[in-house]
């Protein structure tokens, strides 16, 4: 999702997309035609448990200091 919100911002306040263009002109065989790897589990890791924790309750307490 958080890929979707960039791309949709500069659809709706940009008119030309430089980068759209860029992909629409290069040639097919300039594609990388190797197969992806394919990613079957993600797991997390406490580290990362605790940095989303503290990202969540620090975003929490700015909300309630400024609603």
């Amino acid at each position: 999702m958080a890929c979707f919100l960039p791309h949709n911002f500069i659809h709706r306040e940009m008119s030309y997309d430089p980068i759209e263009e860029e992909a629409e002109q290069k040639p097919i065989d300039d594609c990388d035609t190797q197969t992806p790897d394919i990613i079957n589990n993600v797991e997390s890791s406490p580290e990362f448990n605790l940095w989303r924790e503290e990202l969540t309750l620090s975003m929490h307490n700015i909300w309630r200091a400024f609603g």
